[in-house]
């Protein structure tokens, strides 16, 4: 993933159910942002976005959907629906212990 200069991003991973997903942090301010990359796109399609974010004002989450990154996949086409990867994100905004968020989604993700 491209990330600001000078700014290191390290990949974390969160269980979401029974898949495992990657995902980015950014920054340390107040307002959470949570970023989702839509269908056969990944967390890479918000890197110059995160070039615009003030990381003293927002803590940024980037989510590697199922199947995208180093997130886990599945065989089953069922497994990559709207609904199936709206429950993983609940999954992780529980995991993650995220409460008073925004959440922006790109194409599929907006959908998410």
């Amino acid at each position: 993933m491209f990330i600001p200069e000078n700014t290191q991003l390290e990949s974390q991973f969160v269980q979401a159910g029974p898949v495992r997903l990657e995902y980015f942090e950014y920054g340390q301010g107040l307002d959470t942002l949570v970023f989702v990359h839509g269908y056969a796109t990944s967390a890479a399609i918000w890197s110059y976005t995160l070039e615009n974010m003030s990381p003293a004002r927002f803590r940024v989450i980037v989510l590697n959907n199922r199947g995208a990154g180093n997130s886990d996949r599945t065989p089953n086409e069922e497994d990559y629906s709207v609904g199936t990867m709206a429950d993983d994100l609940f999954q992780v905004v529980e995991a993650l212990n995220l409460d008073g968020f925004t959440l922006v989604g790109h194409s599929m993700g907006g959908a998410i």
